[in-house]
């Protein structure tokens, strides 16, 4: 028995190791959730870059579609101030970094991200002189950016783009989207 100020019992032995128990088996509930399913496929390392004339974009969503089917995985990344999007493969609620072998046709989207600096509706419609030119300003730059993708480059069965990922070594692909701007869908 432990106890506290003499005769204050706190819990006896039993009782911790009952409480170990349920923590320990805790424990192995929730990191055991982490492993990989059955029937997830070996994924191997991805990573595409995306460039507007050699300047890096952020914020393009790059999904891959593997030629042939792929089953009930997804597998995408979103670009960062670099450019480069890591790709992951998600399986209902697993998510690993990397994808599994093949050849994929790779499509491109951007995000719709116009800022409103955290105002309110009610806040925004308040804007008055320099801040609302400044708020204007701002959401037109992100409308035109947004713009930036060909449309070739937005449907798997349009875009020219392709990654094969293979055993071993993964994948990797550099896109400069202005070498596909005259292209046709």
């Amino acid at each position: 028995m432990f106890s506290v100020a003499g005769n204050h019992q706190l819990f006896t032995v039993t009782d911790m190791k009952r409480r170990l128990i349920i923590v320990f088996l805790l424990l192995i509930c929730f990191t055991g959730c982490q492993k990989k399913p059955a029937g997830f496929p070996d994924v191997y390392p991805c990573t595409v870059k995306v460039t507007n004339d050699g300047k890096a974009m952020s914020r393009i969503t790059v999904h891959l579609n593997r030629q042939g089917g792929q089953g009930a995985w997804t597998a995408m990344g979103e670009t960062n101030g670099s450019g480069v999007a890591t790709i992951k493969t998600t399986w209902a609620d697993f998510t690993a970094a990397g994808v599994p072998e093949g050849t994929y046709k790779v499509i491109l989207t951007e995000k719709l991200n116009i800022p409103d600096d955290g105002l309110t509706p009610g806040e925004m419609m308040a804007l008055e002189g320099k801040a609302l030119e400044e708020y204007h300003k701002k959401r037109e730059e992100e409308k035109s950016r947004v713009r930036t993708l060909p449309k070739i480059v937005n449907l798997s069965s349009t875009t020219p783009l392709t990654l094969e990922v293979t055993t071993g070594k993964g994948g990797e692909l550099t896109v400069d989207i202005k070498d596909y701007a005259d292209l046709k869908q």
